[in-house]
């Protein structure tokens, strides 16, 4: 064996060492971007579930309000909001002058003894979920039901 055949064998300590900081340095960019991705999906996940918490309570409204009854009576039968703020607000025709009124009774039937006088043209309903950065406010304005007065 010659002398430079003996020198290209393998590796210096120094070629060693410098290869370990390159991949050092390299990571220690690389990791705080890829640890903050999966922070980022975790509150993504967390932001989801209260938007759909939301929705699927404006569409639970908004299907019960399609009955003349459940609407004129501020009713929605086997609503559960837990976990879930809710307001609900009477308007005018255009709109304005938004009154407050009570949550909407969650009665097993919307049938309620006597009929309810001056109901509402429109109701906004604003359904608020989660908590901190995660909120999730979703507002609607339900049209009342061409059979109520």
């Amino acid at each position: 064996m010659t002398s430079s055949e003996q020198n290209q064998a393998g590796m210096t300590l120094l070629e060693v060492l410098a290869s370990i900081l390159l991949l050092g340095i390299l990571l220690a960019v690389i990791l705080p971007s890829i640890v903050g991705l999966l922070g980022l999906s975790g509150k993504s996940t967390v932001q989801l579930g209260s938007a759909v918490t939301a929705q699927r309570t404006i569409e639970k409204i908004k299907g019960a309000w399609q009955r003349p009854d459940c609407y004129a009576n501020n009713i929605v039968p086997e609503l559960n909001i837990t976990g879930v703020t809710l307001t609900v607000q009477n308007l005018g025709k255009r709109a304005d002058s938004p009154v407050a009124i009570g949550n909407p009774s969650d009665a097993l039937s919307c049938a309620v003894a006597g009929t309810v006088s001056n109901v509402p043209p429109l109701r906004r309903v604003t359904v608020s979920t989660g908590n901190g950065p995660q909120d999730t406010t979703l507002t609607l304005d339900i049209r009342r039901p061409r059979d109520t007065q």
